[in-house]
């Protein structure tokens, strides 16, 4: 106690921020290993705690062969980031997907690569289950309101409804959404009432890019019934 101030040694204060900074610097390593992060040579830090000389430090010590950025004013560079945003949205007019996001498919089995509890049998014909049929790619580039799209089939001619199941992976090509790594994210579910031309039907698949969000849509294309999923791009 110095007066009415409690003071702390340097290490004892520099050893409370070590967790968190550890997180940080493993957390920007794995962004770093990313598809198509290889090429980025520019670190730039925002927020309050990039104010913090410790950070700064170890930051610089981690990435040696970066250029570490540290911009005036760094603790209000995301407040003022948001409201630029917020008036100019249109600013970002391209994004990178740092996931690989698909749709649980099914095709004919290959007996020569596919394991055998993958087989299922429908009228006779073997298909493979959960294969992994990719939408988008991780490290793959797309434009605001760019659309995918994909269609699906029925399996049986009496089909009413149809489930479209999404996952994502770190993974540039997963074969099967049982694979490490794979979590699904999201679930769909198309209304197919009529089934007069049986098989002879499909579910349009598409997936958009908007400013925030992905939204994954399924619908019937006789009928026109459909139904959809938003999903955060901060976070997918």
């Amino acid at each position: 106690m110095k007066k009415d101030k409690l003071k702390f040694p340097k290490k004892m204060m520099a050893n409370f921020f070590s967790p968190c900074i550890e997180s940080i610097i493993k957390h920007c390593r794995t962004v770093l290993d990313l598809a198509g992060a290889d090429k980025v040579q520019d670190v730039i830090m925002v927020g309050g705690f990039a104010e913090s000389t410790i950070m700064q430090l170890l930051v610089k010590e981690a990435f040696p062969n970066k250029n570490i950025v540290i911009p005036p004013e760094s603790g209000l560079v995301v407040l003022k980031g948001a409201v630029l945003y917020g008036h100019h949205p249109r600013i970002v007019s391209c994004r990178v997907a740092s996931k690989t996001i698909g749709l649980r498919n099914l095709r004919y089995f290959l007996k020569e690569t596919d394991p055998e509890e993958k087989k299922m049998v429908e009228g006779g014909v073997p298909y493979c289950k959960d294969i992994f049929h990719t939408l988008c790619e991780a490290g793959s580039e797309f434009m605001l309101g760019e659309t995918v799209t994909h269609d699906v089939f029925p399996l049986r001619p009496n089909m009413t409804e149809m489930t479209l199941n999404l996952y994502q992976t770190n993974e540039k090509n997963p074969t099967y959404t049982t694979d490490k790594g794979c979590e699904e994210i999201g679930k769909i579910r198309v209304e197919m009432p009529d089934t007069s031309k049986g098989m002879d039907r499909q579910v349009i698949v598409s997936l958009t890019f908007g400013d925030t969000e992905l939204i994954v849509e399924g619908k019937d294309n006789e009928t026109g019934r459909s139904a959809d999923v938003h999903l955060d791009l901060l976070k997918h």
